[in-house]
């Protein structure tokens, strides 16, 4: 994959995982989608990827707290979104973003920071914290995002990391809402779905 990249943070075999999984379950699925969310997006890889396998998608919505991967971003979808799908990209944390978007979409994707504030390894670059810790925002704040984002019959893909209390927290308090499709050594793949469709 020839996506562009910023110096300080590469995306790797999670993202893949996470728009392979997202891919997949929707093509099995008898929903038509054609609103697609990518919170955290980074360079843009897994919501290009999901846009670029789902015929459907109509419209891509990228979501980005970083300034610095602006030039990522724009190079990717001009070069590697392969299909004519109308998109927007928005540098916003989760909390600046709000409980709702202006809109609601029937996919959303999320490979968000996996660590709070003291957990796992504080790199000296602030850019690389920043994709790897909710430096500004919570796995609390992203989750009711989430929810209130969802169109009705809405699905949304979101990894979380095992060992994280906070994420366990967020399991146990929305169980009735994921479900586990995938499980590998560090990360599990959890699909969301909206609050009304139990």
């Amino acid at each position: 994959m020839d996506y562009q990249q910023p110096h300080f943070y590469k995306f790797n075999s999670d993202s893949i995982s996470l728009s392979n999984l997202a891919i997949q379950y929707s093509k099995d699925s008898c929903d038509e989608y054609k609103t697609l969310l990518d919170l955290g997006c980074g360079c843009g890889v897994v919501g290009i990827e999901v846009a670029n396998q789902l015929n459907t998608i109509e419209y891509l919505s990228l979501v980005e707290v970083q300034q610095d991967y602006q030039d990522s971003i724009q190079f990717n979808l001009q070069n590697l979104l392969i299909r004519e799908v109308e998109n927007k990209t928005s540098y916003k944390s989760f909390s600046q973003i709000g409980e709702q978007l202006d809109e609601t979409f029937d996919l959303i994707v999320c490979n968000p920071p996996y660590f709070t504030p003291g957990k796992g390894r504080k790199s000296s670059n602030v850019q690389r914290q920043i994709c790897r810790t909710f430096e500004m925002d919570s796995p609390q704040i992203l989750m009711k995002l989430i929810l209130n984002s969802l169109s009705e019959k809405g699905k949304a893909f979101i990894l979380m990391p095992k060992a994280e209390i906070q994420w366990q927290q967020i399991k146990d308090e929305y169980h009735n809402n994921i479900q586990k499709l995938s499980e590998e050594s560090d990360i599990e793949i959890y699909l969301v779905f909206h609050p009304n469709s139990n």
